[in-house]
């Protein structure tokens, strides 16, 4: 199963002017070819990390225009220049993020040479899903 991984930062937006940038994991597996996972990693407590699953599409839609309801929410900010805003939400918080939008854009095209856009079907297993999914009941 090929993988492309690339690691960079986005910066946390809050009330504390100046917070620095948290490492981020961006992880493409080809064979959840509708997926990257975001990986936040810890300075604090290396090998803790909390990581999201959001959609390829998603993210490429989100450099160019707002899209997104519910969890995840992507869309081009005007300023600073070059970043993209970033939402994540849960049942208790929501957490606004300034994504490098070069950065990503270089990631979503590492990821469309892996598997194009519309081709991803043929890189499911949904075999093997439904056999994992099947026993675990």
């Amino acid at each position: 199963m090929p993988v492309y991984r690339c690691e960079t930062a986005f910066i946390i937006l809050d009330d504390e002017a100046g917070r620095p940038g948290v490492r981020v994991d961006l992880i493409y597996l080809t064979d959840d070819p509708y997926a990257v996972r975001i990986v936040f990693l810890s300075e604090d407590h290396p090998g803790d990390s909390i990581a999201w699953t959001v959609s390829r599409e998603q993210l490429r839609q989100g450099l160019v225009e707002p899209v997104g309801i519910g969890d995840v929410y992507c869309g081009p900010i005007a300023q600073p220049e070059g970043n993209m805003l970033l939402t994540l939400k849960n049942d208790e918080t929501a957490q606004d993020f300034w994504v490098p939008a070069v950065t990503l854009a270089r990631f979503l095209d590492r990821t469309y040479a892996l598997v194009p856009p519309g081709d991803e079907s043929r890189f499911l297993d949904l075999d093997s899903t439904i056999a994992k999914l099947l026993s675990g009941i």
